[in-house]
């Protein structure tokens, strides 16, 4: 069984949904956690009252002093911070003609600007310990679309490149960073599931995100998906390519790409080596897991 005693966590928007489940569990098996949501709860009391060790943090992770009280908090009640689940969202649909201003600043704001200035607040108490660990929440919609969504789904688009980043910053510092795309009913969701809803209960994700931030878990850089008991990898490919001499052989190239074999980026530098590879300058792929 999974332990967590002698772990700090601190987990944002846990006052309901995915992010209580995170918190319920991580003390359930021993974590001390820090749960911040915009309101006053009684999710850190209910912890409390079944034995187990949380206080509250009251307050938008879109303010600074919020985000430093987090990580002080930690600190000061438990001697350290060893998790870190960027959880809080919000989402303010909008189609492409009809989308404001205010409400994309806000979108990002919440998930993207907090989640990574909390991180970097965090990263020194993690990187002490030589086993810390940070989960972004992004979504399906930021990787494959979805209409009325385009604030939201760039945010958590975003999200992909500030896990892959800051995992390669990890392998030195002792920091593993992973994302996850959690499918779940909750109040943000509502009704959109249909009828899969009742399947998908926060505690299927929270599951898969506690064995994330455990230090047995190897994993780091991996975005997953996770919903209703099943969990899956997602991963970034890019084709072999071709070789094109100018524009107009780009039209003529396109159907066999479209074909073309699919290999992982495991970082930046394996697309120069199939630029390489495809100038005739190595004839070496160092690329060869298949999705």
């Amino acid at each position: 069984m999974l332990r967590f005693d002698g772990l700090t966590a601190v987990i944002t928007g846990a006052g309901r949904g995915l992010g209580e489940a995170h918190a319920r569990l991580l003390a359930e098996r021993g974590a001390a956690v820090v749960v911040n949501d915009l309101d006053d709860t009684d999710v850190a009391a209910s912890i409390v009252a079944a034995g187990g060790r949380a206080v509250g943090v009251v307050g938008s992770v879109t303010d600074p002093a919020v985000r430093e009280r987090l990580v002080s908090t930690a600190i000061a009640e438990y001697g350290g911070l060893d998790i870190l689940v960027n959880n809080a969202g919000m989402g303010r649909p909008h189609l492409a003609a009809e989308l404001v201003e205010a409400h994309l600043r806000l979108e990002f704001d919440v998930h993207v600007v907090a989640a990574l200035m909390l991180a970097s607040l965090a990263w020194p108490h993690l990187r002490s310990g030589g086993d810390g660990a940070v989960v972004f929440t992004t979504s399906t919609v930021g990787l494959v679309g979805q209409a009325g969504s385009v604030g939201y789904g760039a945010a958590k688009a975003a999200l992909l490149g500030a896990t892959t980043v800051l995992a390669a910053e990890g392998r030195t510092d002792g920091v593993r960073v992973n994302a996850i795309a959690p499918m779940a009913r909750t109040r943000m969701a509502g009704e959109v599931f249909g009828a899969l809803t009742p399947h998908l209960a926060p505690r299927h994700v929270a599951e898969v995100v506690a064995w994330l931030v455990h230090p047995s878990c190897p994993v780091s850089g991996r975005v997953l998906s996770a919903g209703g008991g099943r969990v899956a990898g997602i991963s970034l490919t890019v084709g072999r390519g071709a070789r094109v001499e100018g524009l107009d052989d780009v039209p003529a190239t396109w159907a066999s790409l479209e074909d073309d074999e699919q290999l992982t980026l495991a970082t930046a530098l394996d697309e120069m080596a199939l630029i390489e590879q495809a100038l005739g300058l190595s004839a070496a792929t160092p690329i060869t897991e298949e999705p």
